[in-house]
């Protein structure tokens, strides 16, 4: 299941407690989530869910797709991005998510 918000913000007031999780990691999408205000095909905030498993995903041009969370949603996620011609300019998270 993919979810898309309609900014950066709601994403991170929806997903704060797994942010806090691991700061170091999830530290670009706290300072860049509230830039995103209005999502389009180069700017854009999703989160991938299977099996209560989520990976989210935030886009802010002109840099890379951040990614913080599980591996388990990933195909889902790349579905996604690919089926909607969003922009992906490189990707950056853990070594697990990104493979």
């Amino acid at each position: 299941m993919i979810k898309v918000y309609e900014n950066g913000q709601a994403l991170l007031d929806e997903n704060k407690a797994m942010l806090d999780e691991d700061k170091l990691l999830s530290v670009f999408f706290v300072l860049d989530g509230p830039g995103i205000t209005r999502p389009d095909s180069r700017n854009y905030v999703l989160r991938a869910e299977r099996d209560e498993q989520v990976l989210l995903a935030m886009k802010q041009h002109p840099w890379s797709l951040l990614l913080y969370g599980s591996p388990a949603p990933a195909d889902e996620l790349t579905d996604y991005v690919m089926a909607h011609g969003l922009e992906i300019g490189g990707l950056l998270g853990s070594e697990a998510v990104c493979e």
